[in-house]
């Protein structure tokens, strides 16, 4: 386990069950017993998992108990720095004080430079898929992840038990599948994490280099998964819907290999989600704007002259330089910049807009709006853009229409 689960664990129960400070009351320490630290997790765990077994608990505690002795050599430091800082808040020096807590700082660093992580990846190591992800997703809910995850991923959306049921169904399925793979890497995977342990342990920077570099070699593609899949080259192909050639699954994102750019992702799931409901969406690639942030940014959507030819679109072509634009020109000392507009030269309609120079970024969406509802170039002459803006070269060069 890396220090990233450390991050999604269920960050005020770890503090209690896993605080190096939880030794036994027998110890003379403050903290849960080793019985009520294995309680706790096992609470937690049966919120939306099996319960943990007698083998688990005992197992856990062993874990404790080896966790608990390898603290114990750092237990006088503790207590001389508790009365340090004990004595420093009474006498009220602050130098003093402010010397404890560098000094609390640098035994805390020592103490996760050796254990790390450990106790939590050991502890997770005993615990099964099913009962890590209800450890992961907090001690005090007691709703079932699905239905947790539903409302959270369809919130404001007004769900019907028998699509609450087949989203349910997805998710099961999804989950099994990551269970399999999960199963299948897990002996490689913990002998990565052993060695991530120990390299960290050792606090040796080459060593610590060479396990990620073993652990991110380790990353495979799942090829019998994806040959399940109608592929091209590397991506998962979809239709307008986001639906790939196997029935209720989707594929968003990167994946696809369409654009791979977040506002397209949004939009993708978006459509995505539309027709799980049963609403009528459909994807338009078309319409999805990408940016350049170079100065000057350089923004595009829709085709090119290339890629209209290439589908044998006649279109017409117009350009129009940004210092058309007064504002422009007065706050830009950089002047060069153009806009050029594709449209179809049958139908009429803005096909693509290309644009380099300040704004570009900007304006850009105002273009995706007249190429996603296809808007023709009478139309957009009708509008009324706001002067003086830079937005208004669009309008300028739709009249060279």
């Amino acid at each position: 386990m890396s220090k990233k689960l450390a991050l999604v664990t269920a960050v005020l129960a770890a503090m209690v069950v896993f605080s190096a400070w939880g030794q036994s009351r027998d110890g003379g320490r403050s903290g849960p017993s080793r019985e009520e630290r294995i309680a706790m997790i096992d609470k937690a765990v049966s919120n939306t998992a099996t319960p943990l077994t007698d083998e688990q608990k005992k197992k856990i505690g062993d874990l404790f108990d080896a966790h608990d002795k390898a603290m114990e050599e750092y237990q006088p430091q503790i207590d001389q720095l508790q009365q340090a800082r004990k004595a420093a808040l009474d006498s009220g020096d602050k130098d003093k004080l402010a010397e404890v807590q560098k000094a609390w700082a640098e035994l805390n660093k020592t103490m996760n430079a050796k254990f790390g992580t450990k106790i939590e990846a050991d502890v997770m190591n005993v615990l099964t898929s099913e009962q890590q992800a209800a450890w992961r997703a907090g001690t005090s809910v007691s709703v079932p992840a699905h239905d947790r995850m539903i409302s959270t991923l369809f919130k404001g959306v007004t769900l019907t038990d028998e699509q609450k049921k087949t989203i349910a169904e997805l998710l099961a399925a999804r989950d099994k599948a990551i269970q399999e793979l999960n199963a299948q890497d897990a002996p490689r995977r913990k002998e990565l994490e052993q060695a991530m342990r120990e390299a960290i342990a050792s606090g040796d920077k080459d060593k610590i280099l060479q396990a990620q570099k073993e652990a991110s070699e380790a990353r495979k593609p799942a090829n019998e998964l994806m040959q399940k899949f109608q592929t091209d080259l590397l991506a998962v192909l979809t239709d307008e819907h986001m639906l790939t050639s196997i029935p209720n699954i989707y594929a968003v994102g990167d994946i696809n290999g369409k654009y791979m750019l977040a506002h397209a992702a949004y939009r993708e799931a978006e459509v995505a989600v539309n027709h799980i409901l049963g609403k009528r969406d459909i994807m338009r690639y078309e319409a999805v704007p990408s940016v350049i942030y170079t100065n000057p940014e350089v923004a595009c959507i829709g085709e090119t002259e290339e890629t209209a030819a290439a589908k044998g679109i006649e279109y017409e072509v117009a350009k129009v330089p940004l210092a058309y634009s007064g504002r422009y020109l007065a706050e830009n000392s950089v002047t060069d910049g153009i806009c050029k507009i594709l449209i179809n030269e049958k139908y009429r309609n803005i096909i693509g807009v290309h644009m380099i120079g300040s704004y570009a970024s900007e304006i850009i969406a105002s273009a995706a709006i007249m190429i996603e509802t296809q808007m023709r170039v009478e139309d957009v002459k009708e509008l009324i853009f706001p002067h003086p803006t830079v937005g208004e070269i669009i309008r300028d060069g739709i009249f060279k229409f």
